[in-house]
């Protein structure tokens, strides 16, 4: 497959970020996309007056849930399916408290759940914090010091690790020894010292100290960005990752020597989804040497890591595990029936019932974010509907949202 091809397949996976035009196949057209700013979502939720409700974290109205206190994280369209399940409470709570009814777009509506569903993500608090004080103990302990001095202006074996403290970003500090890998592990060679691995949150608490060295005491100075996921799609491709590494399928074929089992496949539910940053960056470093290995037996050239590069892949690798499987068609139109048919569904002479549009039509929307968002910007008058027939309002269970646009998007052109 040519590298244009793999971009393709990558960014049909996660989707296409904003003002670029989707390529490749149609069903590129039709996925689901990644939010493409960190911000966005954290601007939407202020702008829209989620907050006069709901608070994230600490602070913040109490008249619904403290959204930063529920376990959220699920497949981007069930959050936007919780959203749905949720719109007739939070309508009349909006009513009451005279806020209109945003007009959300596709890409207002992505963004938005992408936040509220994977909120410990963006503050950076996926899983535990480092600890400098536990990793001072580390830097002892797997003999870093006898290479590296954290004395500013001291001469040492390997460089002087001073100049990354005050404040820079642990990935920052991850993506420096990731593209010092191997000349640390010639030098290990040569000096006869065991290279040191990583386990649980050890990388995080060494990163963490490493992070406060030189910084004023007390000061927390640990910290990371969040980096954009449909950016990182590109640089698991450009930085030759997508070569031996599959993403739910797609990719990989390189770096597979007989007789060794494959390189795993990333993009599996749960094998990399929700985990510290840090705790991927540490994974990247306890494989980097046979990782190495087979790079170069397949002739992919060792490219290092620039600018937000580790920040975004890792966001890629993140959000990867969030992105929604192919919907079943057959399941959505058992959703339909139970769900939709009872307003939208044909009368004797096949057509929809009164003031009530067809839904098929609607998947000429641009993506299935548009059309969710226009199912939910409709939501007041189905209400309305609902209660004048005496229709309970419709609640998806996990993945049948997901199934209803495989539904809907296979009766286009029928």
């Amino acid at each position: 497959m040519t590298r244009s091809g793999l971009i393709a397949l990558a960014l049909a996976l996660c989707g296409t970020p904003a003002g670029m035009a989707a390529a490749g196949p149609p069903a590129a057209k039709a996925a689901f996309r990644f939010p493409s700013d960190p911000n966005a979502g954290a601007e939407r939720f202020e702008r829209f007056q989620c907050a006069r409700c709901h608070a994230i974290g600490t602070g913040g109205n109490q008249i619904g849930p403290n959204l930063g206190r529920l376990d959220l994280r699920m497949p981007l369209v069930d959050g936007a399916a919780q959203f749905w399940n949720h719109l007739p409470g939070m309508n009349r709570q909006r009513a009451a408290a005279r806020l209109p009814l945003p007009r959300l777009t596709g890409e207002d509506l992505v963004n938005l759940v992408a936040f509220y569903t994977t909120y410990q993500y963006y503050v950076t608090h996926v899983g535990q914090p480092g600890q400098p004080g536990r990793g001072a103990i580390l830097f002892r302990e797997k003999l870093c010091g006898q290479c590296h001095s954290l004395v500013p202006g001291q001469k040492s074996k390997a460089p002087n690790l001073s100049k990354y403290g005050g404040g820079r970003s642990v990935l920052e500090l991850a993506q420096t020894m990731w593209n010092h890998g191997s000349k640390m592990q010639n030098m290990l060679e040569r000096e006869l010292v065991q290279r040191p691995s990583f386990r649980e949150h050890e990388m995080a608490d060494l990163l963490a100290y490493l992070a406060t060295v030189g910084s004023p005491a007390g000061a927390a100075s640990a910290y990371a960005e969040p980096g954009n996921p449909a950016r990182g799609a590109t640089v698991f491709v450009a930085r030759g990752c997508s070569r031996c590494h599959a993403v739910r399928g797609v990719g990989g074929g390189a770096g597979k020597p007989a007789g060794e089992s494959p390189p795993p496949d990333l993009g599996r539910h749960g094998e990399i989804a929700l985990k510290d940053y840090t705790e991927i960056a540490s994974q990247m470093w306890n494989h980097a040497v046979p990782m190495w290995g087979r790079m170069q037996r397949s002739h992919i050239p060792m490219q290092p890591l620039q600018g937000n590069d580790l920040a975004d892949l890792v966001a890629y690798l993140f959000f990867v595990n969030l992105v929604d499987d192919p919907g079943d068609a057959a399941k959505g139109a058992a959703v339909y029936e139970r769900l939709c048919a009872v307003c939208h569904g044909e009368d004797a002479k096949g057509k929809p019932g009164p003031k009530v549009p067809s839904l098929v039509g609607e998947t000429d929307q641009a993506t299935r974010w548009d059309l969710i968002a226009k199912m939910i910007q409709a939501a007041p008058n189905m209400e309305a509907l609902a209660d004048q027939r005496g229709i309970e309002w419709p609640v998806f269970a996990p993945g049948e949202l997901n199934n209803l646009i495989a539904y809907l998007e296979a009766q286009r052109g029928k």
